[in-house]
């Protein structure tokens, strides 16, 4: 049986401090962002939650308002 070699991770992260990491680096490179594009797939869920995606010419984000902001 033959073993794949590749790169080893240094750190194995659970999924929320991946999560934790990620977001604390967005805020703190992007304290206050405004992102322009065209709003599609929009869907309104049972729960109030708005579910989007936020896209341009070359890339698109996956994107949800929570209810207590789309009140608003």
């Amino acid at each position: 049986m033959t073993r794949v070699s590749g790169p080893r991770p240094t750190e194995i992260l659970s999924v929320s401090a991946l999560t934790r990491s990620v977001r604390d680096l967005l805020e703190h490179r992007y304290p206050l962002l405004w992102v322009a594009g065209e709003i599609s797939n929009s869907v309104l869920a049972k729960s109030g939650h708005l579910y989007f995606s936020l896209k341009d010419e070359l890339a698109q984000v996956r994107c949800v308002m929570f209810r207590n902001r789309c009140q608003y």
